[in-house]
């Protein structure tokens, strides 16, 4: 019952039973304003009656609640079959969800029954601000569940969604790394990490002052700075290096901890208590003048540049900036949570910044002026980022990727601190102030090219590898055996399988623990000595199992003398319909909109 118009559909999916009751009256507008005006989710579109405008409500609500989770499910919902149940005004679906492996069934099921729960509350209440609060927090509570199992960041989300886009098959291994494509293909990631970037260089990266030792014995611009380990100490230190300094923790990142502008001792000793809070030594460092602008380098190129500036609000003309302030926490307090900005009412911290800026409360700013609201951007009170890729000096580029290779990172993010990134560091007084392994990549509104560049740069092509299917019963083996060995003499690095054997590209026996093809697939799949696949289909155990990959080369029916998965008996006519109809929903590897290869042979 999918709609004509939905999206294509091309990660491998869960079929899931769920029984609802329908409200009476469904009131899909009031379901749509919540949806779509407090989600901010896009419309729903149509269904061809009640019961399924409300099913597909509920569905691309739970999908919505995933990756709310951090959970990379991006194909839409399908309901697969809907009918009245022999309860009153409910009804009965088969409805199927994107599956991530490490993610447990039963939680696929409590997360449908809760978004239809969701569904039947959000009808019977208004979205004013304490529903709001309501119905966030339940969403909240419940995705922190998904979180939890599958462990990613943004950016690992925004890699998978578009590597999805680029039609990239995705594998979650666990613990949040993911493999990218298949085979000898793949590659693997955790957030912007590669397999390149080492335990080594993350414990190199991972301390400020060990970084800043290393840049400066390498040559490069790098702080000025000592350990403290009391308020004393750091009083002491503030008063060698000269006054003003900067204040943070030796091994946090994205600006956790850090305090700039301080000159007296009053803001030393507020600053020092706010960075031994996070833990570990403190560093007092000499400041310099200019701003972070963060160099994201991959391999020794220059993904891209931001200017990384600090929260603000952005002046009209007509209001003050305490009006401009109150207006936009309020916008910002009225979206989900996980959209807002860090912005806050006017605070001490805020007034400083500010007044460093030449702006008070009551100040005016002109159309378009940026009135900073903190120091500095950060992971804590968020910020904003300025495109300035193509003002980089080229030699501040190329110290860029001189810090990056000394600190052996395929992927880093440099942040050059300095007053106009155009200038060269030697004119200016720039510094590499730190090396970030495994840096957040930047959101694509200010380069759309810059994540799939990245994904490029790490998996050329769609990195998937040919796989080639025979079904039937004996006859499917021999005939798979035989296009394996022809793939061979071709020099194709292809495997051979069923459930119960399996043989390398080399030509031996691939011993395996499991009798069961969907196993030893995924087993090929995840193998860097597996430059193709070759299979033999002979029982129904894929209509248990769902299939192991959504796309294949060719598909060759040899005969219909499959047999059952659970039994060793030949497969009645209706499970052979049911297993041809699910193969049938293979793509073609290609992505050329052609269906793969099928050829039948019976007889």
């Amino acid at each position: 019952m999918t709609d004509p118009g939905d999206p294509p559909r091309s990660q491998l999916s869960l079929h899931l039973d769920v029984t609802f009751q329908l409200p009476a009256p469904a009131d899909l507008t009031l379901l749509d304003a919540w949806l779509t005006d407090v989600l901010e989710m896009p419309p729903p579109g149509k269904r061809p009656n009640a019961a399924a405008a409300w099913a597909w409500r509920a569905l691309l609500l739970a999908r919505e609640w995933l990756q709310i989770g951090q959970v990379p499910v991006f194909d839409p919902p399908a309901i697969i079959s809907l009918a009245p149940a022999p309860q009153a005004s409910k009804w009965t679906a088969r409805v199927a969800l994107a599956l991530i492996e490490t993610l447990p069934k039963s939680l696929y099921t409590d997360l449908l029954n809760a978004a239809f729960a969701l569904c039947a509350w959000a009808v019977a209440h208004p979205p004013d601000t304490e529903n709001r609060k309501e119905f966030f927090g339940a969403i909240e509570a419940f995705a922190v569940r998904f979180h939890r199992t599958v462990s990613n960041g943004d950016s690992t989300l925004r890699v998978l969604q578009n590597a999805h886009a680029l039609g990239i098959p995705f594998i979650h291994l666990g613990g949040g790394v993911y493999q990218l494509g298949w085979g000898n293909r793949a590659c693997r990631i955790d957030r912007a990490m590669t397999v390149r970037d080492s335990a080594m260089s993350a414990r190199l990266a991972g301390n400020k002052a060990v970084t800043a030792s290393l840049l400066r014995a390498g040559g490069l611009p790098a702080p000025v700075h000592e350990a403290a380990a009391t308020a004393d100490d750091a009083l002491a230190a503030a008063r060698r290096l000269g006054w003003p300094v900067v204040v943070k923790p030796v091994s946090l990142n994205r600006g956790e901890g850090v305090t700039i502008d301080v000159a007296d001792e009053t803001t030393l000793r507020q600053a020092f208590a706010i960075a031994a809070a996070r833990g570990g030594p403190v560093l007092v460092e000499r400041q310099v003048p200019g701003i972070c602008h963060r160099l994201f380098m991959v391999d020794g190129a220059l993904l891209y540049a931001v200017k990384r500036l600090p929260m603000s609000v952005r002046g009209d003309g007509i209001r003050t900036v305490s009006a401009l302030v109150e207006a936009e926490v309020a916008v910002q307090q009225r979206r989900p949570p996980w959209k807002r900005t860090k912005i806050q009412p006017l605070d001490e911290l805020a007034r400083r910044a500010m007044a460093a800026a030449g702006f008070s409360p009551d100040s005016v700013p002109g159309s378009g002026v940026l009135v900073p609201l903190r120091s500095i951007e950060s992971t804590e009170w968020g910020g904003g980022r300025e495109d300035v890729i193509s003002r980089v000096h080229p030699d501040n580029l190329k110290i860029a990727r001189q810090a990056a290779e000394l600190l052996s990172l395929h992927v880093a993010g440099v942040d050059l601190i300095s007053t106009d990134v155009a200038i060269p560091w030697y004119d200016n007084g720039a510094i590499i102030n730190e090396v970030n392994f495994s840096p957040l990549l930047c959101d694509q509104e200010i380069a759309p090219s810059t994540i799939p560049a990245f994904i490029e740069g790490l998996c050329p092509g769609n990195r998937r590898i040919p796989v080639e299917v025979f079904i039937g019963g004996e006859a499917a083996w021999r005939a798979a055996a035989q296009r394996w060995r022809a793939l061979r003499a071709e020099g194709t690095a292809s495997c051979l399988t069923n459930a119960v054997k399996t043989f390398s590209a080399p030509g031996s026996e691939w011993i395996m623990p499991f009798d069961s093809l969907c196993q030893r697939v995924r087993a090929l799949l995840l193998s860097a000595a597996t430059g193709g696949i070759v299979l033999a289909v002979q029982t129904d155990e894929f209509l248990h199992t769902g299939l192991p990959f959504d796309a294949v080369d060719a598909v060759t029916w040899i005969d219909t003398d499959l047999t059952s998965f659970r039994q060793p008996a030949p497969l009645p006519t209706a499970r052979r319909a049911a297993l041809e109809r699910l193969l049938d929903g293979w793509r073609p590897a290609t992505q050329s909109g052609h269906h793969p290869a099928r050829q039948r042979q019976f007889g």
